[in-house]
């Protein structure tokens, strides 16, 4: 019996990173109103990449006071 193993190149085809995974969430995830601004930071809504909306999320859900994590900033 002979198995092909696939080479590294092609086990990872289609393949993302968290990174990557996170943003495609964001990116078709329910979008704000133009203009809404962040109820933790000082910054608007649409202005945050997937980590700063996580950050105020967490932030505004754990009521808790801290800096700013926005690239916008």
């Amino acid at each position: 019996m002979n198995i092909r193993v696939p080479h590294a190149t092609e086990a990872r085809t289609g393949v993302r990173s968290p990174a990557e995974r996170a943003q495609a969430l964001a990116d078709t995830g329910p979008q704000p109103r133009d203009g809404a601004m962040c109820a933790v930071c000082p910054h608007a809504v649409a202005r945050h990449d997937s980590v700063g909306l996580r950050f105020c999320h967490a932030t505004l859900r754990g009521s808790i006071s801290r800096g700013c994590a926005c690239r916008s900033s």
